[in-house]
C-alpha cells in the first residue's frame, strides 16, 4: 500500500523522521531525486485500543518531497536502482552536522495550517511532550533505567524535571500529551 500513498502499521511520526532525515541528507549529498515518503499511515491498534490519536499523519505535510503518483509506484514496484532508508539504527550520525538542511527541508513540507499554530506559542519557551499512546507501564523505574524500550517515563520524571528547570528559568513551558 505504501505505492500508493499510505502506510499500514509501522513506525510512528518519529521514528519516520529518522529515515526521512537521513534520505534527505543523502540525496543531497549524491545529488539524487527522492521519493516521496509515506506519511499517511493507518494503524489499527489505536482503533482496537481507542486512542484519542489515531496518529494517521494525514495533514501534517504537504506531500511534495519527492517523486510521488504513479511514477512513485512503478519506481518502488519495478526498480531495481531504489535505495531504501527505513530504520533508524543510527539515529542522529547520519545527519547529525546537517541541522540547517533538515530543519529547513522539513518546515517545506509542514502543512503551513501546523506552523501557524506552533507560532501561536512563545517561541523563548520550552516544550515538553509526554506521550502515554502505546507506551507499556514497566513494573519498575529500573527497567528504563537498564534501557528498557518503548515503556512510558513516569510523571514524577517529568515533574522532577519541571522543578529543576525552574531554579534557572522563568521561561512558560508547554506540556503536550495524548493523554
Amino acid at each position: 500500500l505504501e505505492s500508493f500513498g499510505i502506510r499500514l502499521g509501522g513506525a510512528g511520526l518519529g521514528n519516520i523522521l529518522f529515515p526521512w532525515a537521513t534520505s534527505i541528507v543523502y540525496a543531497k549529498d549524491h545529488n539524487l531525486t527522492r521519493i516521496q515518503t509515506t506519511w499517511k499511515s493507518l494503524k489499527l491498534g489505536t482503533f482496537i485500543r481507542k486512542e484519542k490519536d489515531k496518529r494517521m499523519y494525514y495533514n501534517l505535510f504537504t506531500g511534495r518531497d519527492g517523486i510521488s503518483g504513479i511514477r512513485k509506484f512503478f519506481l518502488l514496484n519495478f526498480s531495481k536502482k531504489i535505495k531504501y532508508f527505513s530504520d533508524m539504527d543510527k539515529l542522529f550520525d547520519p545527519f547529525k552536522h546537517e541541522h540547517s538542511y533538515v530543519k529547513q527541508e522539513l518546515f517545506k513540507i509542514v502543512n503551513p495550517e501546523h506552523i501557524k499554530k506552533a507560532n501561536r506559542f512563545d517561541s523563548n519557551s520550552i516544550a515538553i511532550h509526554i506521550r502515554r499512546g502505546d507506551f507499556s507501564i514497566a513494573d519498575s523505574e529500573n527497567l528504563i533505567r537498564e534501557g528498557g524500550w518503548n515503556y512510558q517515563l513516569p510523571l514524577k520524571w517529568y515533574k522532577t524535571i519541571i522543578k529543576k528547570i525552574r531554579k534557572f528559568s522563568n521561561m512558560p513551558i508547554y506540556v503536550f500529551s495524548d493523554a
